[in-house]
């Protein structure tokens, strides 16, 4: 009877275990082409390009014809500012519950101020 229990006891930790662990990606060299695939919506790549992408590359002081020559055409722009989806997660098809975006930022002088990571 012990023995059973401590068996179910053991079971049971084991599956959440393996169910809360997190996923990790393989890491990916920057490549335009993978950067710029799509799956429906989906950028299968980004997310594991990324850390490459930020590391190797000096966005500071570059205009904004070098960053689309490099990462293609954003997904969205506003004035000043243009945006890269990296990685979403959805609840439910078309309802995402977090985005992982590159965010450009370009001053008065047209040339990149600074790029960062909003979650």
């Amino acid at each position: 009877m012990l023995l059973l229990r401590f068996k179910n006891i053991l079971i049971l930790t084991l599956l959440i275990l393996f169910a809360c662990k997190s996923k990790t990606e393989t890491k990916e060299v920057f490549d335009k082409t993978r950067w710029q695939a799509t799956e429906g919506n989906i950028h299968p790549h980004r997310n594991k390009m990324f850390d490459d992408l930020m590391q190797k590359r000096p966005w500071v002081g570059k205009n904004q014809q070098q960053v689309l020559q490099i990462l293609g055409q954003p997904d969205r722009s506003t004035p000043g500012y243009i945006y890269y989806t990296v990685k979403q997660e959805f609840v439910v098809e078309h309802f995402p519950m977090h985005t992982k975006s590159l965010v450009i930022k370009f001053g008065a002088d047209s040339l990149v101020e600074w790029a960062k990571i909003h979650e």
